[in-house]
């Protein structure tokens, strides 16, 4: 597929994303008897989270897509009759004075008389992922790891339901071609924020809530470009690409775990504005450029919801049972393709 060619998918893709998905499912509901669909079987399922304590990581929460999926998370989990008993988030990004404004809009977004008891840690620490180390990103995580000491599992009566999302990213060297950089430096510093410290706080993460054998739910914001090659971009090609590699080989290590690898599609962020400035490939200047004037790029919240959406479908092992794996509350007709979701597979907003 050349560059052309994608953006040909993306604005399909975005652009008539709500009538092709009517059109398939009427499509394959005339192809399929009424005894094998079960689509309205599917409400009678609660969401993961109902009446249970949350305990949440977000990183890259300072803007962007980070900030629309914590605002987005709030008002899905604190609405409804299977809200969450209580959502404790810990927002994570280096410019602290940005995350007090997203907590500031996650508290605005908790639903009008909500019974869920919403908390919010801002990390002060203003971690940058490129010196992130075992210590130090302990360190971030400690507040709401003794937030958590502070709600006692109550077998058959209160559950837990914990998750981890890895959104900060960077774009990396746009500027040159794959064989046109040599600087050792500049590539680890690359590696280690894109790759490395994700693999580090999601150890962290996993060793501290895997004791109790509670649900844990594990989301990589992931792009096009960890399954497709894109010019004068090797840095962020690689770097979503390995670290989807990495995520579905930890589902394989661990099939307890619910592992989401999403892929938000173009969105209108900070990091577009990156692209259409400074990308090292006129065409592919003028291509994004030419998308955002033609409204095929899909804003934050938007995106947001359609993952939270996915994720509402989950249904979470069960802790009694050690041998217990997620699954998905999917119709066996029409959703059959994403039986295995949440063992790590690409999924395209």
């Amino acid at each position: 597929m050349t560059f052309s060619e994608w953006v040909d998918h993306v604005h399909n893709h975005v652009c008539k994303h709500q009538f092709l998905y009517f059109r398939a499912s009427i499509t394959f509901r005339s192809m399929s008897s009424v005894k094998d669909c079960t689509c309205d079987k599917l409400n009678s399922f609660k969401s993961p989270w109902c009446d249970a304590d949350c305990f949440v990581v977000i990183t890259g929460a300072s803007r962007g897509f980070g900030r629309a999926f914590a605002v987005e998370l709030v008002k899905s989990m604190s609405s409804g009759e299977d809200h969450a008993a209580s959502l404790n988030v810990l927002l994570m990004a280096r410019d602290v004075n940005a995350l007090r404004v997203t907590e500031s809009e996650m508290y605005a977004s908790l639903s009008t008389n909500s019974k869920m008891k919403l908390t919010i840690l801002v990390s002060t620490s203003s971690l940058d992922m490129s010196n992130a180390n075992k210590d130090n990103l302990l360190n971030d995580l400690k507040p709401l790891f003794q937030l958590n000491s502070l709600y006692p599992i109550q077998s058959n009566i209160k559950c837990q339901w914990n998750m981890l999302v890895h959104n900060a990213a960077t774009l990396g060297n746009i500027k040159s071609k794959s064989y046109e950089c040599y600087n050792i430096d500049i590539l680890d510093t690359y590696y280690h924020t894109n790759l490395t410290a994700p693999i580090l706080l999601t150890n962290l993460f996993i060793e501290y809530f895997i004791t109790n054998h509670q649900p844990i739910t594990i989301v990589n914001i992931s792009s096009l470009t960890a399954i497709q090659p894109f010019p004068y971009m090797s840095d962020y090609c690689i770097g979503k690409s390995a670290r989807e590699m990495y995520f579905k080989c930890l589902s394989i290590d661990n099939p307890s775990l619910a592992i989401l690898n999403y892929s938000p599609g173009p969105l209108n962020t900070n990091m577009l504005t990156e692209i259409i400035e400074n990308h090292g490939h006129i065409d592919t200047r003028i291509q994004f450029n030419n998308m955002k004037l033609n409204h095929q790029i899909i804003e934050p919240n938007e995106s947001a919801r359609v993952c939270i959406g996915w994720l509402k479908k989950q249904i979470p092992i069960d802790p009694s049972n050690i041998n217990s794996i997620p699954k998905l509350k999917h119709c066996l007709i029409h959703d059959k393709e994403y039986t295995n979701l949440w063992l790590g597979i690409h999924l395209d907003y």
